[in-house]
């Protein structure tokens, strides 16, 4: 017999995406990450839990808002099956991969993450699993190299870089 046990993420909070998107932004090499300020401006101020770019990412996401990240790696290919993700030119000339993501894109991102259904290029490869393990727990492990596992995952469902 074989039982595999399946990771549902039935809530997100604030704190929860505010630590991941602060962890995997903080010293980046590649990734950055902006919000609609149309969107995020029309929301009631009793929904905006604070002023910096994560508080707003998160914001925006919990309000049903979209967000965008930027693969400045991307060398003009893209990656994963997102349904909305472009090639943009940066300002020096490079092409970035652009994806646009919803509060859904990163559930289903994070359960890939914990259930280990990304795509893997070895079947022992578990540091997916592991990264969830660490954000979920909220552990003093979770640090830049697991958040940016994760976000690959959500981005790419697959880890690209590294």
């Amino acid at each position: 017999m074989k039982v595999v046990k399946k990771h549902t993420i039935s809530d997100l909070t604030h704190e929860n995406l505010v630590d991941l998107f602060a962890t995997a932004l903080y010293g980046s090499s590649y990734l950055y990450a902006y919000y609609d300020d149309v969107f995020y401006n029309s929301l009631p101020d009793d929904k905006k839990q604070g002023d910096c770019l994560e508080d707003k990412l998160a914001d925006t996401l919990l309000n049903g808002g979209e967000i965008y990240f930027l693969d400045s790696y991307a060398e003009g290919e893209l990656y994963g099956e997102l349904q909305k993700k472009e090639i943009v030119e940066s300002e020096d000339g490079c092409e970035d991969g652009k994806y646009t993501l919803t509060l859904k894109d990163i559930i289903e991102g994070l359960e890939h993450a914990a259930n280990g259904t990304y795509k893997k290029y070895n079947e022992d490869e578990d540091y997916g699993e592991t990264a969830f393990d660490y954000y979920a727990k909220d552990s003093s492990a979770f640090d830049l190299t697991e958040a940016d596992i994760l976000i690959q995952i959500i981005l790419f469902n697959e880890v690209v870089y590294g």
